[in-house]
Formats: structure tokens, sequence, C-alpha cells
């Protein structure tokens, strides 16, 4: 919306919450509309309306110094505006339908409402609201989208908003039409600072970055905590993946990186020496304890208890997101709290392995706790330990059903099997893939993906080049019946 009003101050848009679905906010499966939405819209719609029709000056592409201006002006901002708002040109059928209704409305109510009316009823118009993807029919039953369409959905992915005027020009003169086309569109739109946006978009719901917010801990416990620490714990985290993307690049990073942003306040969790001042500095850390995004301090607070860790949710989260191989879901009414301490204090690893030992339990959390035992040296805040209630740490685990099976030793060693690993690739190219889409992990078959994977393999696992991997791909350009 604000790139379809610059220059105007627009008010705050209030929408209902997305839908998550598959760990991503995009999927077209969660967007059925409601009427609470429809009422929004309009409401939303009605208030940036008015406000541009308050500073015609900002929106109009001419000039109405009389009376006799008005209908010629009105049908030319119909036409430049409902171009923008449509990401394309509007069809003749659409463009006759609002210069109709806009002379009718002038006609009635005067200009100023007219214009108001016209802009309300583009931002109401599914044209507007939904990326129409329709294509045209392939003799293999594909359909190849259009230019137009291209535009929004690589316009969408890279940059989170409308595609830009070089970007419609790029449509106009059939540049999109050919992968070649594709491919340096998206490279001038990663280039971009508008790319960081939605990168980060990306990266925070790949790796549920939102678990981070508002987390509370026992600052008797863990009297390192403070009301601060989650604030400054979500920052570093999105700070340092934004790093590791932008400033690393490489899959392989991901795993294997051992710095950490870093405050005052957060010093002591991350153990490292304080860096004066509560800006979030680049720091190195320990090799030994930190191996990349699955050790962050940031993701072990958020895939864990109040009190106590949780191998159950770090194993899943590594399986789900890093592996795309989540365990199924829990039979209902399975008690998820973490178990009690008994009057011998028990290590967390130790009260768990006791309950999933027991019935059908025991072959499901084989899987996951395989791999979140590996964890047990990082405390419900995130903080390196040795020690568990007051007994020595056991972090060894063992990865199966994977390319890289085997024992490990401790996160770091895992770490190190995963940054090594093709499922691993293959299952990052299908988010990314996954989250161009909008579309569930089952909506994407391996004919759609392989291509997408084999390409990030052939450019060196450059995450930036996956982008423009994802961007050129046939998954990409083309739409099978079912979407």
């Amino acid at each position: 919306m604000r790139d379809l009003f610059p220059g105007l101050t627009l008010p705050v848009v209030n929408l209902p919450q997305e839908a998550v679905v598959g760990g991503f906010l995009n999927n077209a499966r969660g967007q059925a509309p409601s009427p609470t939405l429809i009422e929004q819209l309009q409401e939303n719609a009605s208030a940036i309306a008015a406000l541009a029709v308050a500073s015609p000056t900002k929106v109009l592409p001419c000039t109405v110094a009389a009376p006799t201006d008005e209908v010629p002006c009105g049908h030319k901002f119909i036409e430049t505006f409902g171009k923008r708002a449509f990401r394309r040109p509007l069809a003749p059928e659409e463009r006759d339908r609002l210069e109709a209704n806009f002379d009718a409305s002038r006609a009635s109510y005067g200009f100023p409402v007219a214009l108001r009316m016209a802009i309300e009823t583009m931002l109401q118009a599914p044209q507007f609201l939904y990326l129409v993807e329709v294509g045209e029919i392939e003799p293999d039953g594909r359909y190849r989208l259009g230019p137009y369409e291209i535009a929004s959905r690589i316009s969408y992915f890279i940059w989170n908003t409308m595609p830009d005027d070089a970007l419609i020009a790029d449509a106009e003169a059939k540049k999109l039409d050919t992968a070649a086309g594709v491919d340096a569109a998206a490279r001038r739109l990663l280039a971009d600072p508008r790319a960081h946006e939605a990168v980060a978009t990306f990266q925070e719901q790949w790796l549920r970055l939102g678990k981070i917010d508002s987390l509370s801990r026992n600052t008797t416990s863990f009297p390192w905590w403070n009301d601060g620490s989650s604030a400054d714990l979500l920052s570093s985290t999105r700070t340092y993946v934004d790093y590791l993307f932008w400033e690393r690049g490489k899959l392989g990073d991901y795993f294997t990186d051992s710095n950490g942003f870093v405050n005052d306040n957060l010093a002591k969790l991350f153990g490292a020496a304080a860096p004066g001042g509560t800006k979030q500095t680049r720091v190195p850390l320990d090799p030994t304890q930190r191996s990349g995004i699955i050790t962050y301090p940031g993701l072990m607070a958020a895939f864990a208890h109040s009190l106590d860790d949780s191998p159950v949710q770090r194993g899943v989260f590594v399986l789900d997101r890093f592996l795309c191989a989540p365990p199924d879901p829990p039979p209902p009414n399975v008690n998820q709290s973490p178990p009690a301490q008994g009057p011998t204090p028990k290590t967390t690893r130790d009260r768990f392995a006791q309950t999933h030992e027991q019935g059908s339990c025991a072959n499901c959390h084989k899987y996951i706790d395989g791999v979140g035992f590996g964890f047990e040296h990082y405390d419900a805040t995130g903080a390196w330990r040795t020690t568990d209630s007051g007994q020595p740490v056991n972090a060894s685990g063992e990865l199966t059903r994977t390319d890289v099976d085997g024992p490990f030793n401790g996160a770091t060693e895992l770490a190190k099997k995963l940054a090594t690993s093709r499922q691993v690739q293959t299952c990052v190219a299908r988010q990314w893939l996954r989250y161009s889409l909008g579309l569930d992990t089952i909506e994407i078959n391996d004919a759609m993906t392989k291509p997408v994977a084999q390409a990030f393999v052939d450019r060196g696992l450059d995450v930036r080049e996956l982008v423009v991997a994802v961007a050129t791909s046939d998954a990409f350009r083309y739409r099978v019946r079912t979407q």
C-alpha cells in the first residue's frame, strides 16, 4: 500500500491475523475471506481513499483547473492508478466499468467523491487483493504464467510488495517470458534494499523466530534473565540470520558460523565479554559451544519450557525445518508437559528418556529424541551448561532416517553433520520454493524441487543464488492445474 501511494502518510491498516499453514503466513489455503476481513478491507479502503482525495496533487497524474478537466483527468487516473493497483494494464471491460461508475458518481456527487469512490472500488477489487495467476495452457497441461503475472509473483517473492515501474516495463516488453529475463529481473530485485525485508520475513517464518517474542523465565533460576532479555534475544537472532544470508551467504554457514550479536544485557547468556552498551555487536563465540543457527541462544530459548529445556521441541524443529521430515503429530490427549522432578533430582534427558521408553511413545521418540538430546548443553534460556540438576550433561545423540545417519556428541557435531547433508540442501530449497508459491509441503513434489535443489548445489550452495534459482524455475514460472 505504501508503494501504491508514495508521498502519503497512510493510516494504520487493521486486518485479522493471518493463518499459519505449514509454518508460513502466505499459504493460499489460509487466505479464505471472512466477514471480519471483508469489513476491515472496506474500512481501510475508505480511510485510504479519503486521505488520497485530500491530497489530489499527490495522486492525480493530471491537473484539474476547470470543471471540463474533471472527466478526462478522472479517466486518466483510472487508467494509470488501475495499472499500478492491478499490476497490469486494465482490461477494456474493467476500464469501461470504472469510467462509467466514475462519470455517474461525478454527476451525482461531484469530482472529489467520484475520485474517492473509484479508489475505494479498486482497493477492494479481487484483482488488487489477490495475486491472480491464470496463465495460458501448454500442450503438457501446465499453465505458463503471463509476463504481468510473473512480475507480480517475483516482486512479492523478493520485495514483499508490488512491482515497480521497471518491472512492469519488463513485462510490457515481454522480457519476463524467458528464464533469462526472469533471472535478470530477480538479480536486480535482490540487489535492491527492499529485498532485505522480504528475506527477513521468510527467515522469520521458516525458523519460527516469533517464538522468541515475549519469553518469560524465572530470574531466580536464571539470574542473567531480565525484562529486556526476550526482546534483546529476538533482535539478536533476527540480526544474526540476516548476517548469515547477506554477509556469509552459504548454506554451510548456517550450521558452522560461530559469531553472535551481543550487547551488555546478553553477554552472560552468550558466554561472551560485554561489548559495552545496549547496541548489539558481532562478537566471536566459543566454537565448541556454538555452531550456527541451531545452537543460537534465541532459538534454544524459543524451543524450551519456562524452567526446562525441551528435547522434543528442539528435535522436531530440526527434523521439520531443516530435514523436511517431521514426525507424526502426537496422539490426542497426550500430556506434553515436561516430566516432573522426583525426590531424587534427574537431568532433563533422564526424565524424558524414562517417560518416552514407555508404551507406544518409544518408536516415535527414538527418532525425535535422537536429535533433541543433542541439545542438552543448552538450558531454558539458551545458555551453555555442563551440568543439569547437579548431574553431568549427556548430549550424545543419533540421527536416523536421514542421509547422514549416525551418532554424534553434542549439537556442534550435529550441526557439522547437517552442513554436509544433501537432504538438508534439498529441504532448504523446498522451504524457499514453498514460500515463493504459497503452497504446502504436500503440494510441492520432487519434480518441482529437484531442479531448484540441483541449481542450488551447482551454484555453490549460495543462498542468494537459491532465491534466483527459485524465481527462474519452471515451478515458479508455470502453474499446475491444482494450483
